[in-house]
């Protein structure tokens, strides 16, 4: 079967198409992931998934044509990020 695995990065994304057997799980696909150009880079060990959207266990089974994101940590808190943006606001 074949899925299509995303990456996002800050300014573009990358998209690859993967080819699994029938009944292939997420931690199957993040393990060919590892070695795939665009995704070696990344660490998938510690990504979240998402197929479709939706978060998914490693367990989760894939189906034909699935959509699978690699969800990784932001590196700044959202709101921690708002409360320095406002501070150098008031300084400046």
């Amino acid at each position: 079967m074949e899925i299509e695995v995303i990456r996002a990065l800050p300014d573009n994304f990358i998209r690859r198409s993967l080819q699994l057997e029938a009944g292939a799980t997420v931690a199957q696909a993040r393990a060919l992931c590892a070695d795939m150009d665009g995704f070696a880079q990344m660490d998938v060990s510690i990504a979240s998934a998402a197929v479709w959207g939706e978060v998914v266990a490693d367990s989760q089974v894939l189906s034909e044509g699935d959509r699978l994101e690699w969800l990784v940590p932001l590196p700044v808190d959202p709101k921690e990020a708002r409360r320095r943006r406002a501070a150098e606001q008031r300084e400046g």
